[in-house]
């Protein structure tokens, strides 16, 4: 009688297992390790890279350009697409992104569906100061006026 209350104990054991090990959590689940951009030194051209924890395609389709990409641009951009690794995509926009411009990408598809995370952001070549002029840093009055060198050319109407 024990060694069969033993063996009901070690099945259920098992499906327990079995049953923890294959809950809720989807196998087949995608999780972006990293998203990069790489701007060249013309500031023009940007490379965008979104790296997975695993394999999200098969050989075959590493270095081959994607006809379709699995994701949306806003603003719009077009782009070419292709894996450098069975983990790595990588997208080259085709038009030029305009600078201190936020853009998000959305993964869309089976790739979409199967990735934790589908949205990332950034801006491109973001504003940044050169220079300030027009006062001693030490000794500013309550209101100063101090001339900003920007690296970008900038309207008035643009800054709030």
């Amino acid at each position: 009688m024990e060694l069969s209350h033993a063996r009901l104990f070690l099945s259920c054991l098992a499906i327990l297992t079995v049953s923890a090990c294959t809950g809720s959590t989807r196998s087949d689940t995608l999780r972006v390790t990293a998203f990069t951009t790489e701007v060249d030194s013309s500031g023009d051209q940007a490379t965008l890279r979104v790296r997975f924890h695993r394999p999200a395609v098969g050989p075959e389709q590493v270095g081959r350009p994607l006809v379709d990409p699995p994701l949306i641009i806003r603003p719009e951009v077009p782009v070419v697409a292709h894996w450098a690794d069975r983990q790595t995509l990588v997208l080259v926009p085709t038009a030029p992104l305009r600078p201190s411009t936020a853009y998000t990408i959305s993964l869309t598809g089976r790739l979409g569906d199967l990735s934790e995370r589908r949205l990332f952001r950034f801006v491109h070549r973001p504003l940044r100061v050169r220079a300030l002029t027009g006062a001693d840093l030490s000794a500013l009055p309550p209101q100063p006026r101090l001339v900003l060198e920007l690296d970008q050319p900038v309207r008035a109407k643009q800054i709030d």
